[in-house]
């Protein structure tokens, strides 16, 4: 009798195959295959931002299988998700249908009520979601089962939460299962983790293609931000593999894939400092040459000693992400950071010193948050753009999370709920700027969010985002560094001059070759 089997599907991120995929592969899934191959289950994974065919591939592997898993997030995966879910349920209406991934724990009522999910796996999965299967395969209910929602005579019940499992207690995530290259030929290029290298080297763009690899080394965060959905999914837990386990893996995973860079995908990579730097020896003490980035807070950074900063750039790490969120020490306060303003702008100093990108990334327009503190984080990011051009800074406009502390106080405050996982769909995580979102800020200051984050800043970075430079490009950074620096921010007229300059240069271009590729007309009949 063949093993069981089990089927886990990672839905688009994106509406085009293809699209934004850095390389990524599904480890949200892939977490979940380990204990099960551990335990006898065949497991496929079908991912669909990279397979053509994928719900082709789906239905085949569905034939046979104890149950469908499918992992989401906020945007776009809800929708590909629930049509997945759809065209499973029409061909095997009696095949289970279990879903997981932080915005089904938060959100598990829709989910079960919309008929798309028979179960929800809600916080950390794999113990779970492997709970769940056996309960299956053997007929059983789910009575007992700790952290699942689940619907019963038209109510969704929801278990008490299981226990934190640590990350050594489980096997290492099977990246055996996927086959790298297809994730690397996806998205060659990867132009943020080159523009980082770059902008860290202070070297002009490189046009050598980058081999990426995600990993995830811990799980949770202890923090309580209050716009951040970590807290209620985690339960502000936090469980993390020691430094001799992640080397064990990276070592082989890096060296046949020949990866140049690992991304650390942790919620929260510093929680543990000792673990890092014992990490980052490790790593020097093996000759393992890979770089990486990971993410911190500004103040983690800012305690550091110039001695720990070294070591982090020799280990081979180019960049970090810092959650800054605001120039503004009373909105700091009010959505529960414990960093102070000026730790944004040491944590900057710091980290370019050391040849380290800093991504600094803040939010405007939490509820409340009045038009001086949105100017102040403006002010902020001028000022850190203006002595450090290769720091990269990300102003994200507030977008109300589910399970968030601040959901609550948007929805008083005039958000609008979707009303349907269709709804929640069109807005989203993946693509942070697009879709209706909570309105906090004044026609003035969206203006000046939409200048620095999509001109001024973007031209500013063109030197570590392009191997040459046109005329008209050097012109306009010098522009934009001019504005930037001394905040003339209204009316970029010059930008809207470029630009028109650019429509009319290639409409002309399209005219002219137009003319070349029709026929002409003889003058007359020809002659006999």
């Amino acid at each position: 009798m063949p093993d069981p089997s089990v089927v886990l599907y990672m839905p688009r991120r994106f509406r085009a195959v293809g699209e934004g995929t850095t390389q990524k592969m599904p480890l949200e899934v892939l977490a979940l295959a380990g204990p099960l191959i551990e335990r006898g289950y065949k497991v496929e994974i079908i991912d669909a931002n990279v397979q053509q065919n994928s719900r082709d591939l789906l239905l085949k592997a569905c034939r046979e299988s104890v149950c469908l898993g499918i992992s989401c997030i906020l945007g776009y995966q809800i929708i590909d998700g629930m049509e997945a879910a759809s065209e499973i349920r029409n061909r095997y209406p009696d095949l289970p249908i279990v879903w997981g991934g932080w915005f089904p724990s938060v959100m598990p009522d829709s989910f079960l009520n919309e008929g798309v999910a028979d179960l929800v796996v809600m916080g950390q999965g794999e113990i779970t979601f492997l709970e769940v299967v056996e309960r299956l395969s053997s007929g059983e209910g789910m009575e007992g089962v700790q952290g699942v929602a689940i619907k019963e005579n038209g109510q969704v019940r929801i278990t008490p939460p299981r226990d934190l499992c640590q990350l050594e207690d489980l096997p290492a995530m099977p990246f055996s299962m996927l086959d790298y290259e297809t994730y690397y030929q996806s998205d060659p290029g990867v132009p943020f983790e080159r523009y980082l290298w770059a902008a860290a080297k202070n070297q002009r763009w490189s046009r050598q293609d980058m081999r990426l690899l995600w990993y995830m080394s811990s799980w949770g965060c202890p923090n309580d931000c209050k716009f951040c959905c970590s807290g209620g999914v985690t339960r502000r837990r936090w469980t993390a593999l020691g430094p001799k386990r992640v080397i064990d893996e990276l070592g082989p995973l890096t060296t046949s894939n020949r990866v140049d860079v690992v991304s650390f995908c942790d919620a929260n990579f510093f929680v543990n400092r000792k673990r890092v730097f014992e990490l980052c020896k490790a790593k020097q003490d093996l000759g393992l040459e890979f770089l990486w980035h990971a993410s911190a807070d500004p103040d983690t950074v800012s305690r550091m000693s110039g001695a720990e900063l070294t070591s982090l750039s020799a280990s081979g790490c180019f960049s970090l992400f810092v959650g800054t969120e605001s120039g503004s020490e009373e909105t700091l306060a009010r959505v529960n950071k414990k960093h102070s303003p000026e730790e944004n702008e040491h944590c900057a100093e710091l980290l370019v010193r050391h040849n380290i990108t800093p991504i600094l990334s803040y939010i405007v327009g939490t509820p409340e948050e009045s038009p001086d503190s949105i100017e102040m984080t403006f002010e902020q990011c001028r000022r850190i753009k203006s002595r450090y051009p290769n720091a990269s800074i990300t102003i994200l406009n507030y977008l109300p999370l589910p399970g968030t502390g601040l959901y609550h106080d948007s929805v008083k405050a005039g958000f609008v709920e979707p009303g349907s996982l269709t709804g929640w769909g069109e807005i989203g995580e993946a693509s942070y700027y697009a879709g209706p979102t909570f309105n906090n800020l004044g026609s003035s200051q969206a203006r000046t969010v939409s200048r620095l984050r999509n001109v001024y800043f973007c031209f500013i970075d063109l030197p570590w985002q392009k191997a040459r430079l046109g005329f008209a490009e050097r012109i306009l950074r010098r522009f934009a560094v001019v504005r930037v620096r001394y905040g003339i921010l209204r009316l970029p007229v010059e930008f809207w001059a470029a630009k028109a300059a650019a429509r009319l240069l290639n409409t002309a271009r399209k005219l002219i070759r137009r003319r070349r590729v029709e026929p002409v007309e003889p003058n007359g009949p020809p002659s006999s």
